[in-house]
């Protein structure tokens, strides 16, 4: 029977990289999916985070050393023929040199070829292992501020082909990978865990297909720049098992762990289940020659006579009450009007064009696993992990429809509150002049086709400004926000108004957190502006969601603070022209600002006076 192994690595903190929000959670929550819904061993999936150690922190820590020696420890030492083994990684990725090469935690961009994880020795790894059922999945790309991202992948590409290795990257090198608040994941982490845990893809020919339908989607749902993802599936392995059929239904052992130690086990082996005897079946009544029927007894016949009396005593008494009921309300029934008893038309739910149904089961388990998951590996605490929707216990990977323009979709429950209404007063009635019928009005369930008319306006405004370019401005968006904000309180479509208005408002602090990480190159005049036009966005979070305007308000502290350190840092060094050249960035109205002009007043005090003109430069 094959086994089934994975290692997930995510680093957020890097020591010389910016950090990362959310590659620790993509490779906790796949880890958590693997060994709770997929059936995977505890024993043989590991988990490398830079916030969840295995053993300690030299031993766990996911820098270079650590990741090549489990890797390699696995396919060398453990894997069997036919086993399956998944080899998942979200974090940086640089090309150097042509050559791709993966960013463990302590990966300096300066020294890639000796800090740096080559993909080269990664699949010469794959090639050795007794099993060639590898799925390398890649999550890298991440951001656009990195020196030497651009491009990275191709050679990626080329080894997975050469050494017939399944693998599948977050996108092609000309694109970058996306992490999005609203999910709290990578988009390619995402649709992975969805088509996974809701859409039941077992095969990497279905996985492929998924991601390749699903990611794009994604990517739009949340206005990022488009990404698709690339799946290199050798023909031989199409349609080869991914996931076991059964969770745990092989009964066997589990196999030997990752760590050396007593019989070569990562944990203390369970203790063996005690054995259930099987609960002995009665013996067949029939279906053989010869064998009798079992005649009723005295007591069984006067049972069933009983039985039968009662029968008819309920039957009896059911009619007659029928009856009184019947009788006492004749008269309000005949007279009642037939308008007034025809049943309220309920609203029809009309599914989005080309919406992927909705999922049939919530996709991921509770992010505490507790013992269940043994002492192998334990996720950090969801307390610790970055924010997200306020009050979010769990990871939701359902995306809520956006509907198609035309269509006709009714109040979805449990929406926002709170919002701001529009001044126009939509579906007032003029009385006609003449005694003619008046046309009814709308019923309160029925939606309105001036509200649906703002809605759709508003996300056909936002598809034509994609139309023309890659990037949604944040201007766009909250353009679109006020047009959704017309829709009246107290109307059908409210509350998905006020849903719209909130899923848009987290895709506007996404917008400004990457702003922040935009390529600088290392120009700190770059990186201040980066920053700049980070809290310039993050200024448009709407006040009327408290949640998201909280964490902009946190994240322009910040941002401002760090160009007043970067000015602080070219003051230091002596370069007070570009020092003051940075603080002149720090926006007004931001904490930050105050200090950043009294150390600009200090700078142009301690700068020497500019010499006089000489005669030539008259």
């Amino acid at each position: 029977m094959a086994n089934y192994w994975a290692i997930a690595i995510g680093i957020n903190h890097y020591k010389h990289f910016q950090s990362l929000s959310y590659a620790e959670r993509d490779a906790q929550t796949l880890h958590n999916f693997l060994v709770v819904q997929a059936g995977f061993s505890p024993e043989h999936c590991l988990l490398l985070t830079d916030q969840s150690p295995v053993l300690n922190v030299d031993e766990g820590a996911p820098n270079r050393d650590t990741i090549l020696g489990y890797i390699g420890q696995i396919c060398q030492n453990h894997l069997q023929p036919g086993d399956v083994f998944w080899c998942f990684f979200s974090g940086y990725g640089v090309k150097f040199q042509d050559k791709d090469y993966l960013m463990p935690m302590d990966g300096d961009p300066t020294e890639v070829a000796t800090t740096g994880i080559p993909l080269e020795s990664l699949f010469s790894i794959f090639r050795a292992a007794r099993t060639d059922n590898i799925l390398l999945l890649l999550d890298i790309n991440r951001s656009q501020g990195v020196l030497g991202a651009a491009g990275v992948g191709a050679q990626t590409i080329a080894l997975a082909k050469e050494y017939g290795i399944a693998t599948m990257l977050s996108c092609p090198p000309e694109q970058f990978s996306h992490e999005t608040l609203g999910l709290r994941l990578g988009l390619f982490t995402a649709a992975l865990l969805e088509g996974l845990g809701q859409y039941g893809c077992l095969t990497l020919e279905h996985l492929a297909q998924f991601m390749g339908d699903r990611l794009p989607q994604l990517s739009e749902h949340h206005c990022r720049p488009p990404q698709d993802p690339v799946s290199i599936v050798p023909e031989q392995k199409r349609y080869q098992l991914i996931l076991p059929g059964k969770v745990n239904s092989t009964g066997e052992e589990p196999g030997a762990g990752l760590y050396p130690g007593g019989s070569g086990s990562i944990l203390p082996t369970d203790p063996t289940p005690p054995t259930v005897e099987p609960t002995p079946l009665p013996p067949p009544t029939g279906g053989n020659p010869g064998s009798e029927q079992p005649t009723p007894g005295p007591e069984d016949a006067a049972s069933e006579q009983t039985w039968k009396q009662l029968v008819s005593w309920g039957s009896a008494i059911l009619l007659g009450l029928i009856g009184l009921v019947i009788s006492r309300n004749a008269g309000q029934v005949l007279q009642t009007p037939a308008a007034e008893i025809s049943p309220t038309p309920v609203p029809t739910v009309v599914s989005p064009v080309g919406s992927l149904p909705p999922p049939a089961s919530p996709l991921l388990p509770p992010t505490d696993s507790g013992a269940d998951l043994g002492s192998f590996t334990k996720p950090a605490d969801p307390t610790s992990l970055p924010p997200g929707n306020a009050g979010n216990q769990g990871i939701d990977f359902t995306v809520p429809p956006v509907p198609s323009p035309g269509s006709l979709a009714s109040p979805v429950p449990g929406g926002a509150a709170g919002g701001q209404a529009g001044d126009s007063v939509v579906g007032t009635l003029v009385p006609p002049a003449s005694p003619a019928p008046i046309a009814p009005s709308p019923s309160p369930g029925t939606p309105s086709n001036s509200d649906q008319a703002i809605i759709n306006a508003a996300m056909a405004s936002l598809s034509r400004f994609r139309a023309e370019t890659p990037n949604n401005q944040v201007s766009d968006i909250v353009e679109a926000i006020r047009q959704v904000r017309q829709v009246p309180p107290g109307q059908p479509l409210y509350l998905q108004a006020q849903q719209i208005i909130d899923r848009w408002s987290q895709v506007i602090l996404d917008m400004a957190v990457g702003r922040s990480q935009q390529r600088n190159n290392g120009d700190s005049v770059i990186a201040a502006k980066n920053y700049r036009s980070a809290i310039a966005a993050a200024r448009m979070v709407p006040t009327d969601r408290p949640a998201l305007h909280s964490i902009s308000q946190q994240l322009v502290a910040e941002w401002s603070q760090k160009i007043l350190d970067i000015a602080n840092a070219r003051a230091k060094e002596g370069y007070l022209s570009l020092a003051i050249q940075v603080a002149q960035e720090v926006p007004a109205g931001t904490p930050a600002y105050a200090s950043a002009q009294q150390a600009i007043a200090t700078w142009q005090a301690a700068q020497p006076p500019s010499p006089p003109p000489t005669a030539a430069h008259v």
